[in-house]
């Protein structure tokens, strides 16, 4: 068929009703005379509103639900409330459809005035027009049939088979959808983790297998994903979400506090305890407790989280009660903890206990298509404090972002929204000074030659063989390669006995 902005122009502006279309960020790209005149809004206005504007109660991460349903299913029906110019509110009966238009996927919305006396039936035949013009060919068949008139044609034709087909599929859809409110709440527990790429449903998938157990969890990733979110959905989502959840990060606690903070203390247990004092595991009861960066967990502390692990069970400081809890625990890292294991900083049985159900928080590098996403959400939340009328990042603005690979994450990312904001004026953030310089230099140096890779993993086995080369439990039995061989390569890449600090029985802390 013809341009999709002949269908707008020619179609779209003669439909009685408000139509308009979205992008995948809630954007409105283009919105009928009816709409205009309806919401009081001029054309060019239009093009400056989001969803939010047009209905308060849908937030960023409630449009990303609806639009994935209406992405999945096809086609949604419902009920809602919309916001005109004026501040006045119109109840609306809404049909949404997808729309695959080149390589973009846009939402349609139709929305009907509920005092209007014509079913939702007609919606259905109004948007569905599109899709039995591109499949039929109609607007091919005559070289001057218009694609307008090629649409009226089906709409005002008598045709039952045309009419029986809409009403079919108008069926179709009502059998397959499910009421938006109900998606919404059901998802409520996920509406503070914003996202739309398939890489991320994949973590957020494992977060609900195991929310309803009592398991131990791990999160480990890097400094940024939003790993603390992830352990606050894992509790909400519980069967423990009436109880507390407490939060912990051990790399800020000092590590003479450390073991006071996690498990209390009695009065005159130390100097400067002058009251009996609760600890976290004990105000963390009937609950869970989310121990971050836990690989700064002093080995001298390791044993006695070991023991709540397995007994759920502890001794206040200075205490000699034996107290007993019932606490779910989730641990998040963004250390190695098993390179920490082969140093003798992280105990290994404790590892295997927390290590029950793993989840790997993936970097926005690995999940780019949430990029859009998140900045609309940052923007929008810095233009409120600094009370700027920012709207939408341009086209050219989330090119580069998309383009730019966060060593941050996340965290980068919203200081960067922040500090645009505060830079810059107007209504649609374009680039600017403040956007991040690539650094091609950092990149390149990523990576690591294949001896220098060698070089390590062959310095891990022998630390693990303590520095064993020959016999069955020797570093060259590992390797799978002769002794003379392991020698000679040893020799070739520099490694020699005193690069191991654990052979000396000697730890940096840094």
């Amino acid at each position: 068929m013809e341009s999709f902005r002949e269908f707008k122009d020619l179609v779209v502006d003669k439909f009685p009703y408000q139509v308009v279309f979205f992008s995948s960020v809630g954007h409105v790209l283009y919105a009928n005379e009816a709409f205009c005149r309806v919401m009081g809004y001029t054309r060019e206005e239009t093009t400056q509103l989001s969803i939010s504007d047009i209905n308060l109660a849908v937030a960023p991460n409630v449009w990303y639900q609806h639009w994935n349903k209406v992405a999945k299913q096809g086609s949604s029906v419902f009920s809602t409330t919309h916001r005109v110019k004026n501040g006045q509110s119109l109840n609306v009966e809404v049909y949404v459809f997808n729309i695959s238009h080149k390589t973009e996927n846009l939402i349609c919305g139709v929305f009907k005035d509920v005092s209007d006396s014509e079913p939702i039936e007609s919606l259905a035949k109004y948007t569905s027009l599109m899709e039995l013009v591109e499949e039929r060919g109609l607007a091919l068949q005559d070289g001057r049939t218009s694609v307008g008139e090629s649409v009226l044609k089906i709409f005002n034709s008598d045709n039952k088979d045309v009419l029986s087909e809409i009403k079919s599929l108008k069926n179709r859809i009502e059998n397959r959808n499910e009421s938006v409110q109900e998606d919404i709440g059901r998802n409520a527990n996920f509406s503070n983790i914003l996202h739309c790429s398939n890489s991320y449903k994949k973590v957020l998938t494992q977060v609900d297998q195991v929310a309803v157990t009592d398991t131990t969890v791990l999160i480990t990733g890097e400094s940024g994903t939003g790993k603390e979110l992830l352990a606050s959905a894992i509790h909400s989502n519980s069967r423990r979400n009436s109880g507390p959840l407490i939060k912990i990060n051990c790399a800020t606690l000092p590590k003479e506090l450390m073991e006071s903070e996690l498990f209390g203390h009695k009065k005159g247990a130390f100097t400067g305890a002058v009251v009996d004092k609760m600890g976290k595991f004990a105000l963390a009861n009937g609950g869970t407790i989310f121990l971050d960066e836990i690989g700064e967990l002093p080995v001298e502390l390791q044993p006695k989280l070991l023991r709540v692990l397995q007994e759920g069970e502890f001794d206040e400081v200075g205490g000699t009660k034996t107290i007993k809890v019932n606490v779910r625990i989730i641990a998040a890292t963004n250390r190695d903890l098993k390179d920490m294991m082969r140093k003798g900083l992280f105990r290994e049985d404790l590892y295997y206990r927390l290590n029950v159900f793993p989840i790997y928080n993936i970097p926005l590098r690995s999940r780019k298509e949430d990029i859009p996403l998140l900045a609309q959400f940052f923007l929008e939340k810095y233009s409120a404090k600094a009370c700027k009328d920012f709207k939408r990042l341009s086209s050219k603005t989330i090119e580069y972002l998309m383009g730019y690979d966060f060593p941050g994450n996340i965290r980068e990312l919203e200081n960067l929204i922040e500090r645009a904001v505060i830079v810059e004026n107007g209504t649609i953030l374009g680039p600017g000074s403040w956007m991040p310089k690539k650094d091609v230099f950092a990149i390149k140096n990523e990576f690591k030659s294949f001896e220098a890779k060698q070089r390590e993993y062959i310095i891990d086995v022998l630390e693990y063989t303590n520095w064993r080369i020959s016999g069955p439990n020797g570093a060259s039995a590992i390797l799978e390669m002769n002794d003379k061989t392991l020698f000679a390569k040893m020799k070739r890449l520099g490694i020699e006995r005193q690069v191991s600090l654990k052979s000396q029985n000697v730890f940096v802390n840094n």
